[in-house]
């Protein structure tokens, strides 16, 4: 078994965003265009920020939006052609290890 530095602290945050990012981004209300997402920020010692992932196709992200402010609880992905958008988000420390995905949500722009 390799060690892996940080795998604690991503496992952690991981846990801690599943929750929070599914009950916050599935009511946040789709604008025409554009995605807005909340979230509660975790408190965590090496919490450095968020990455954002989002794309067309379900389990597969062609974007990603970096956020390096842990305290940071809210996003809007703006400027999107009408479709269905797929995305997670995921910690990352000062190591910059990440959490694992929360889980994926989705939202129509028309």
């Amino acid at each position: 078994m390799t060690h892996r530095p940080g795998r604690r602290t991503a496992t952690a945050l991981s846990m801690f965003l599943t929750a929070v990012f599914a009950a916050a981004a599935a009511f946040s209300p789709a604008l025409a265009g554009s995605i807005p997402l909340r979230w509660d920020p975790a408190a965590h010692p090496s919490l450095a920020g968020y990455r954002i992932y989002y794309g067309t196709t379900h389990g597969s992200y062609a974007n990603s939006i970096t956020i390096n402010n842990a305290a940071t609880s809210t996003y809007t992905i703006s400027n999107l052609p009408a479709g269905t958008y797929y995305m997670t988000i995921r910690a990352f420390d000062t190591s910059n290890n990440e959490s694992v995905s929360s889980p994926e949500l989705s939202k129509i722009i028309k």
